[in-house]
């Protein structure tokens, strides 16, 4: 074989060799993009419910406001809370709470949607944002929950919810001050004798 020839084969080889590199690193690129996909999605939610952390919830939460403001929909903040649940856990022990709380975030994720976002927002406290009405929504939510011990392995229990409406008149609104009026809802649900809902 000529000296051409040898070269030429070589140079075949290595064109190939560099194909099957640059075929192999874009696998490998693509892989990494979704592992890493993969854990923001697991870091932005809670380990005990599946729902969204606070941070990534705020931000979802007031890109919801955002789109609904700018469309003429109104919005909405649910703050909901547990009742009892210290009396709960003292009664049924801290497992039976944590199952409640597994099976309340089971409940509250079948509403998320690209309408809907939920959280917990601490302890036995969770939220949600909706771009639409938020009245019946928190309504069948506190309905669902009166249910889920016929269903689930959970004591019973309800939830109380505060809603902060907003209508689409309403500009220039940032999501913690909603959050907090939606709490002030959520106190006099609980003052009102628990298990309803209030809505400012």
């Amino acid at each position: 074989m000529s000296t051409l020839n040898v070269c030429e084969k070589a140079e075949t080889e290595i064109s190939l060799d560099i194909q099957s590199m640059r075929k192999m690193l874009q696998v490998l690129d693509s892989e990494l993009t979704r592992l890493e996909a993969l854990f923001d999605e697991r870091s932005s939610r809670d380990d005990l419910t599946g729902v969204l952390r606070r941070k990534a919830f705020e931000a979802r939460a007031t890109s919801l406001l955002n789109t609904a403001q700018k469309s003429g929909k109104p919005f909405g903040l649910l703050l909901l809370d547990v009742d009892h649940f210290k009396k709960l856990n003292d009664t049924f022990g801290h497992q039976a709470g944590d199952e409640a709380l597994r099976a309340l975030g089971k409940l509250l994720r079948s509403y998320e949607s690209p309408d809907i976002a939920v959280c917990r927002h601490g302890g036995e406290e969770f939220a949600l944002a909706i771009r639409g009405e938020p009245a019946a929504l928190a309504e069948e939510i506190r309905l669902r929950v009166e249910q889920l011990h016929g269903r689930q392995i959970v004591p019973p229990f309800t939830v109380s919810v505060g809603i902060r409406r907003v209508a689409p008149t309403e500009t220039g609104l940032q999501v913690p001050p909603l959050l907090a009026a939606a709490d002030g809802a959520l106190y006099r649900a609980k003052s009102n004798g628990r298990n309803r809902v209030e809505i400012v």
